[in-house]
């Protein structure tokens, strides 16, 4: 006799409704976090667990122009390297949102403006911000 557990044998292995159930599972998984993408995404630019291959949005760059109290911020110097690399190629509305907070936080009256553009490979020009709005006062 071997000292190989059978596959049949019931002590060492999975019942196969649990099994189909973990593929289902995990099947299911694969195909909800695209779709998710193309369905409920807040921002557009975002492709994290994205179809990316059908996808045009790697070649969108954006303009970001974030301004405190009349003073441009430069995102160099006020985000991490990484985080104003995502700015400046593809607009990151997750960290747009997260520094117009802190900017708005760190004084009661502050004046945020957002100055976002973004072109497609074909030329076309897409408006996000325009500028002028206090986003301060569209927080609060």
């Amino acid at each position: 006799m071997s000292d190989t557990p059978h596959e049949n044998d019931p002590k060492t292995s999975l019942p196969r409704w649990a099994r189909d159930l973990f593929l289902v599972a995990f099947i299911g998984v694969q195909l909800a976090l695209p779709l998710h993408y193309y369905t409920l995404r807040d921002d557009p630019y975002d492709e994290r667990f994205a179809w990316r291959m059908f996808s045009s949005t790697s070649m969108v760059r954006c303009e970001t122009e974030i301004h405190h109290d009349g003073v441009l911020i430069e995102l160099d110097d006020a985000l991490p390297s990484t985080w104003a690399s995502m700015l400046e190629k593809r607009h990151a509305k997750a960290v747009s949102d997260e520094l117009v907070q802190r900017l708005c936080e760190s004084s009661p009256d502050a004046v945020v403006t957002l100055a976002l553009t973004c072109r497609g490979e074909a030329g076309h020009s897409e408006v996000l911000g325009d500028g002028e709005t206090n986003l301060c006062e569209v927080l609060s």
